[in-house]
């Protein structure tokens, strides 16, 4: 993945399958302005093609899937 100036990333990952067509939610501890967070999304959805990644902010997420 590309690194993105500006963007200190500190990541928290559990191992999952991630298969196209689901939705990655990406939390992120500090505001992002339009620009950073269009950069984030585009990276992420180049990284692992057939998945939108969605952007938040947040300290900390639950998450399911149906």
């Amino acid at each position: 993945m590309a690194i993105i100036p500006g963007i200190e990333i500190d990541a928290q990952v559990s191992i999952g399958i991630v298969r196209p067509g689901d939705k990655l939610v990406i939390a992120v501890a500090r505001p992002l302005d339009m620009d950073e967070r269009d950069e984030m999304r585009t990276e992420t959805e180049r990284a692992v093609p057939g998945v939108e990644a969605v952007i938040i902010q947040a300290d900390a997420l639950v998450v399911y899937r149906t």
